[in-house]
């Protein structure tokens, strides 16, 4: 055998060999390739990650030109876990097994997937439902809500997460639902992104301060110096409130008044612990006093005042012409005690002064007097006037003024003269030719007119 023609065939032989396994080779490399989806978008040498929560654009690379250039054939839905679903060019196939890709090239194309990356997501903002800042307090009933973040530099929904844990902030949702329990609380929220919920935000706080609990409030009344419980007073009463609150604190410029829960005013007031107030004026019925705390809490508290200042009046009267009579009249509303009318029966002849007093419940008395004249008349009425009468059982033609007979004129007219009756003294009677003549008539003050005067009081 040719020795050098042997070592020719060998050198063809080892050659022929190497270049079998160089193909084995590369058809191993080429054939099948089997990479992890990732969140970005990557060469053929790059690896891929998982499919659960993206879209996946499917391109096909044209490995031979090695230009990088991707032509768009489908898309492979998120979580679209499928195997030997063909979708690149020349058949080449895609298999999905336990999140892994693997990529079946037929000649020299191979398919490339493009990704679209579950974008970053940004911090919330959290807000309180009554509109108040982190820094105020807030009532009972308030929710916190979670929103405003949005995904950036890739595509993705948002799913917002809070707890008062900052180690733990698993409950998801966009608010927290009524919060009512007094005290400090700081809640934690984040927001990520749900084709990827290991892409979360980074992580707002909120500290929420809750009073769900009103003032402590005392009210203090006194007359005097005494204390005061309600009942009727002709004194101002001094209201001496304190209040104190142990969450928010108080609100100084919050203190009201108002009688029987209507139309409340204003205090002016400055402490947080301490106001006196005075009550001056007549009034009856309920008062009320109101403070509040900061986070808006408040505190009523009412109590019966009942301020008289007003003194009862009298008037006085007349019962015929002998019973003087008063009567009594409450003017501050607080109604009299003790008599309230009375009568007094007058006698003599001389004028009276009648003295009587009113008393109310506040404590207002009244002594007034009225002065009751004499009168000869009283009552009825004197018409009479002056002049002379025949005396009583004289049945004469004319006394009403007298006659000039005398004894002994009687006499020397021929006539007699008799002197009767003997009351009546130098009066007396001249027959004259069986004609009676009066000497004298009598005065009366009532000769003519009429007299129905009684005696008694009058009221002026």
């Amino acid at each position: 055998m040719n020795k050098k023609g042997f070592i020719s065939t060998a050198l063809i032989y080892t050659f022929f060999i190497l270049f079998l396994v160089l193909m084995v080779f590369l058809l191993n490399n080429y054939s099948s390739t089997r990479y992890i989806v990732d969140r970005y978008r990557y060469d053929i040498e790059e690896e891929l990650y998982e499919l659960s929560n993206a879209d996946i654009n499917v391109y096909t690379y044209v490995w031979s030109n090695r230009d990088k250039e991707y032509k768009y054939v489908d898309k492979i839905p998120k979580g679209g876990y499928q195997e030997n679903i063909s979708y690149c060019k020349n058949k080449s196939t895609i298999e999905f097994n336990d999140g892994e890709v693997t990529i079946g090239a037929k000649g020299r194309e191979f398919c490339y997937l493009y990704f679209e990356a579950a974008g970053d997501v940004t911090t919330p903002k959290i807000i309180a439902s009554d509109g108040k800042g982190e820094t105020s307090w807030h009532q009972g009933g308030v929710s916190l809500s979670f929103s405003g973040s949005t995904i950036q530099n890739g595509v993705g929904t948002v799913a917002y997460y809070y707890s008062t844990d900052a180690t733990n902030i698993n409950n998801e949702g966009t608010e927290t639902g009524a919060i009512n329990t007094d005290g400090t609380y700081t809640y934690y929220a984040k927001a990520c992104n749900t084709y990827n919920p290991d892409i979360c935000s980074e992580v707002a706080s909120y500290e929420l301060k809750i009073d769900n609990t009103g003032p402590e409030l005392t009210v203090l009344n006194t007359v005097n110096g005494s204390e005061y419980t309600g009942g009727w007073t002709n004194s101002d009463v001094l209201s001496t409130l304190t209040f104190s609150d142990a969450s928010s604190g108080i609100d100084a410029s919050s203190l009201k008044w108002c009688a029987n829960e209507e139309n409340w005013n204003d205090i002016p007031n400055n402490s947080t612990e301490r106001y006196a107030d005075t009550w001056t004026s007549n009034r009856n019925g309920t008062a009320y006093y109101q403070i509040c705390d900061v986070a808006g809490n408040c505190t009523n508290k009412s109590f019966p005042i009942k301020i008289d200042k007003n003194p009862p009046t009298v008037s006085f009267g007349i019962n015929g012409i002998s019973t003087a009579s008063y009567t009594c009249n409450d003017t501050g509303g607080s109604n009299l005690t003790g008599a309230t009318s009375g009568t007094k029966s007058l006698t003599g002849t001389s004028n009276y002064t009648y003295t009587v007093t009113c008393t109310d419940k506040a404590g207002n008395s009244t002594t007034a007097s009225h002065v009751y004249i004499y009168s000869s008349c009283a009552r009825g009425e004197d018409t009479c006037k002056g002049g002379y009468k025949c005396h009583s059982g004289q049945n004469y033609a004319d006394c009403s003024t007298g006659c000039s007979y005398t004894a002994a004129s009687c006499s020397a007219a021929g006539g007699s003269f008799s002197q009767s009756p003997a009351s009546l003294n130098s009066t007396g009677c001249c027959t004259i030719c069986g004609s009676a003549y009066c000497h004298s008539s009598y005065y009366d003050s009532c000769a003519t007119g009429h007299n129905t005067c009684e005696k008694g009081f009058k009221f002026n």
